[in-house]
C-alpha cells in the first residue's frame, strides 16, 4: 500500500478540527494518470539523483491524487502551496521515500517528517535552534528521536503559518515531547495560536502536525 491513513492523535473533531494525514511510500507509489506540471518536471531533473527527482514526482502525484486537482498554487509572502479557493488546507513533507501529506477543511494546516537515523550533531543544532527548555529536553530523551521530535513541531509551525525559514526555530517554543500543546508564535506582525502534535507514524519515522487555531 503505497498510501497510509494516520491517526493524528487528540480528539479533534470535539475542537471543531478537521486533520486527515497519510503516510506515502514514495517507491511504491504509482499514479498513471498523473501528469506532473513543466515546473515540477524542471525541478525534478535538477537533483543530482535521478532517484530523487522521481520520489519528488511520485510525492506531488500522491497530492494532487489526495486533492483530487491540478490547480495548486501558492499563496502567502513565502509562497506557500494553496488552492486557488481552499480548503482543503494542505501541506506536504518530502524525506528519503516518504513523504507525509496532511489536509484540513477548517484549519490552516503545517506538517514535516523525518527519518529516525543517528546525528552525531543534534546537540550543536539543538543549541542552535531550540529554546533552553527544548534543549534541556532533548538532553535527558537522548539519541536522535528527541532532537527529531522538536524539529518537526517546529518546521509544522513554521509551515502552518506560512513563514517558513523567516522565522527563527529558537524564536518560540513547541516542546520535545509528543504531548498535544497550544503553542504561541509572535512576529513584529502578528501573534499566531497553533496545536501541534506528534502523532506515531512508524518505527522508522518522526512526524509532526500543527494547525493555526488564531
Amino acid at each position: 500500500m503505497s498510501l497510509e491513513v494516520l491517526d493524528p492523535g487528540g480528539d479533534l473533531a470535539a475542537q471543531g478540527i478537521d486533520l486527515r494525514l497519510w503516510r506515502v511510500d514514495l517507491d511504491a507509489a504509482r499514479f498513471d494518470d498523473d501528469v506532473p506540471t513543466a515546473a515540477e518536471q524542471q525541478r525534478a531533473a535538477r537533483f543530482v539523483r535521478a532517484n530523487d527527482g522521481r520520489r519528488y514526482l511520485a510525492a506531488h502525484a500522491a497530492l494532487r491524487h489526495l486533492l483530487g486537482t491540478h490547480e495548486v498554487g501558492s499563496a502567502g509572502a513565502n509562497g506557500k502551496p494553496a488552492l486557488a479557493s481552499p480548503p482543503p488546507h494542505f501541506n506536504l513533507s518530502r524525506r528519503g521515500g516518504t513523504a507525509l501529506i496532511g489536509l484540513s477543511d477548517t484549519h490552516e494546516i503545517g506538517v514535516d517528517v523525518e527519518p529516525l537515523q543517528p546525528m552525531a550533531d543534534a546537540d550543536e543544532l539543538a543549541q542552535l535552534h531550540f529554546t533552553p527548555r527544548e534543549r534541556d529536553a532533548v538532553a535527558r530523551e537522548h539519541g536522535a528521536r528527541g532532537f527529531l521530535r522538536c524539529w518537526t513541531r517546529k518546521e509544522a509551525c513554521m509551515k502552518a503559518t506560512g513563514l517558513g525559514l523567516s522565522l527563527p526555530p529558537s524564536a518560540f517554543e513547541c516542546g520535545a515531547d509528543a504531548a498535544l500543546s497550544r503553542v504561541q508564535v509572535t512576529t513584529a506582525q502578528r501573534r499566531w495560536t497553533l496545536l501541534v502534535h506528534s502523532p506515531q507514524a512508524g518505527d522508522d519515522l518522526v512526524a509532526s502536525w500543527a494547525v493555526v487555531l488564531a
